[in-house]
């Protein structure tokens, strides 16, 4: 005899309808916006039915809107666990996790949601994103190709594509997923926002800003394109222009890093010093390995306080120039009477160990002695408040080793002529380097000058190596050169230095050795804008480019001066 269903209780039914009128509520007050009312309705169905996933769910979206990640988190991880087949559920908890830099746990999350639906594409784009911000680009490729193979015009997966080939410098491949993402959204803030940067990364400089500016106009409260309409106007020399829209950035986003750090270089460019060491420490903000706080314990230096018989450790950042650069600080802090720790790169530990000022130099890496301050070096102006009138001017505050000033004088010969020392490119991985290097090839015109040219160059690049074949009136000592205290040897038996903006520039400067650098048209801003001289060096003679990108100016320019210089009798 067949069984038959029971039938439900009255009790049971009341209940059912007791807890959709709650849920519909609820959900009313949620769509209309009314987040507060519609959480007190949630936690009230919650005290009669702690387990319903539906509830839990929404409350892990209410919080999740709000920026409460924690509290989201737990919220979806208790509905999953009220119904482990819940796909929504899964997805959002991996967003969550996404926010909270949870990289790992989200892609579990976001691998069972998939599970559970395969063409979820929304939850493979979001692998896709994980994926791209933890550098996987090409691995984030396969996952945006998928979303948008299940889902053809998939905005966010074309975008976000997009910038993948971006990282990789397909200019052109992300500019075609911006421009279908724009035809199929009829044009969003954002992607605009992104295919203008790589309109920029291309050169396009124009339609660039054509994207930034549709893009504010899209939506005047992103912050992003009103700080790339001020690096592009920063890249025509355009810096009120530049400044007011950095500005504008920071003004909607106050915690937006990068602005506030392209503000500081704005404003140090164009020598409004107190403007720009106040922005220059957000750089300690930024995602970027030149910029690692140290995080001690003990407090920034401040020159307010007493510091007699107070141990100061300064210690290097960025490059080995800008180590050399700033070095010159320690002699400030020494007269407020501290004793004085400098922590350098190791390469730079012999060269320094003497500088006036220091009392203690270590390499980064040993082990440091106690202190009682320290300073990061590029803030030393900071803290000095120093502006274009009380930069510390010395002509010379680095030494070379005397003994190995004669040894290398003795290589060298029995010089017929002046020596003029040459540098022509730095390190390959500086993130200016296609801008401020140059060929030797370029050089060629001076070596008719009538001097001595000694390459003060460690490392070649291969095609500067053929081109030093054909050079033989260039002596070249490479490996000879075994650390910063044979370079100063070198640069001490110079007459003259001609070198791009590199640490041997800094070097040669810092010794009081005239000093000739090259720079591109957008120099780096130690250099100021459109002087000959150098604030920093007394001895420095600086030549810009007329053009981006053109050196012929600055070679012919070179050319006569040297000339000039070889027929002075003094060579000064």
């Amino acid at each position: 005899m067949a069984k038959t269903k029971k039938s439900k209780t009255s009790n049971s039914i009341q209940g059912d309808k007791f807890l959709l009128t709650m849920k519909n509520e609820a959900r009313a007050l949620h769509l209309n916006g009314n987040l507060v009312e519609a959480v007190k309705k949630y936690e009230s169905i919650l005290t009669y039915y702690p387990k319903d996933s539906f509830v839990l769910h929404q409350l892990g979206s209410i919080a999740n809107l709000a920026g409460n990640y924690e509290l989201a988190r737990d919220f979806f991880t208790q509905a999953i666990h009220a119904n482990p087949r819940s796909t929504q559920s899964l997805y959002e908890l991996g967003l969550v996790q996404k926010h909270l830099g949870l990289h790992s746990e989200a892609l579990k999350s976001l691998d069972l949601a998939i599970k559970l639906k395969p063409d979820f594409s929304e939850a493979i784009n979001i692998k896709g994103r994980i994926l791209y911000e933890t550098r996987h680009f090409d691995d984030s490729l396969i996952f945006f190709n998928r979303a948008l193979k299940i889902k053809p015009g998939f905005v966010d997966a074309l975008n976000n594509r997009g910038t993948t080939y971006h990282e990789l410098k397909k200019y052109n491949e992300a500019i075609r997923d911006y421009n279908l993402a724009i035809e199929t959204s009829g044009g969003l803030a954002t992607v605009l926002n992104n295919r203008g940067i790589s309109y920029q990364s291309l050169g396009r400089s124009e339609d660039a800003l054509s994207d930034f500016i549709r893009a504010t106009e899209l939506d005047p409260k992103l912050s992003q394109p009103y700080n790339n309409i001020g690096n592009i106007y920063y890249e025509q020399k355009r810096f009120d222009d530049a400044i007011e829209h950095y500005i504008k950035s920071t003004e909607i986003d106050p915690n937006y890093v990068d602005a506030y750090f392209n503000l500081a270089v704005c404003f140090l460019l164009i020598g409004d010093f107190e403007s720009g060491w106040k922005n220059y420490e957000w750089r300690w903000k930024k995602n970027d390995p030149n910029f690692i706080d140290r995080n001690f314990t003990r407090p920034l230096l401040n020159i307010d306080n007493d510091l007699t018989n107070k141990t100061v450790l300064l210690h290097a950042e960025q490059g080995l120039g800008d180590t050399i650069q700033f070095c010159r600080y320690a002699a400030l802090v020494k007269e407020l009477g501290a004793r004085v720790v400098l922590e350098v790169q190791p390469a730079l530990k012999s060269l320094l160990a003497d500088i006036k000022g220091v009392d203690c130099i270590v390499s980064k890496g040993e082990p440091l002695p106690s202190f009682e301050y320290h300073c990061p070096l590029l803030s030393l102006p900071f803290v000095f408040s120093t502006n274009m009138d009380t930069v510390p001017r010395d002509r010379s505050y680095i030494s070379a080793k005397p003994e190995k000033v004669s040894t290398w004088d003795s290589k060298l010969g029995m010089p017929n002529s002046k020596r003029v020392g040459l540098v022509w490119s730095g390190s390959q991985t500086h993130l200016n380097d296609m801008n401020r290097s140059i060929k030797l090839e370029q050089y060629r015109e001076l070596l008719n000058a009538g001097a001595m040219f000694v390459s003060l160059q460690k490392e070649l690049r291969d095609d500067d190596r053929v081109t030093l074949l054909q050079m033989p009136d260039v002596r070249f000592f490479g490996n000879e050169l075994v650390d910063f205290t044979d370079t100063a040897a070198l640069v001490e038996n110079m007459d003259l230095v001609i070198t791009v903006d590199t640490s041997v520039a800094h070097l040669s400067a810092a010794m009081g050795k005239p000093t000739w650098i090259l720079l591109p048209e957008l120099p780096d801003w130690r250099w100021l804008n459109d002087r000959q001289d150098s604030l920093w060096y007394p001895c420095v003679r600086l030549f810009r480019q007329s053009h981006k990108g053109d050196w012929n100016d600055v070679m012919e320019n070179l050319k006569v001066a040297l000339n000039e210089w070889l027929g002075d009798s003094s060579g000064r």
